[in-house]
């Protein structure tokens, strides 16, 4: 079983290039607040699912940093 580095609570673009180097597909699908945020934020994951033997499905939900 291929070892898939656990990417939770990551920036999206950093957390990419990991899975790239690892060699691991990922999918994605994006959440939505109920109450959106007064600023756009960055795209974190949230949940990762394994999905096959190097693939993963990732939860990304918008994060305001000030």
């Amino acid at each position: 079983m291929h070892n898939i580095p656990d990417m939770i609570g990551m920036k999206m673009p950093a957390a990419a290039k990991l899975f790239e180097a690892a060699g691991v597909s990922y999918d994605t699908e994006i959440l939505k607040p109920v109450k959106p945020a007064a600023e756009p934020g960055t795209l974190r994951i949230i949940r990762q699912v394994r999905t096959g033997e190097n693939s993963v499905r990732l939860s990304l939900c918008e994060v305001y940093e000030p």
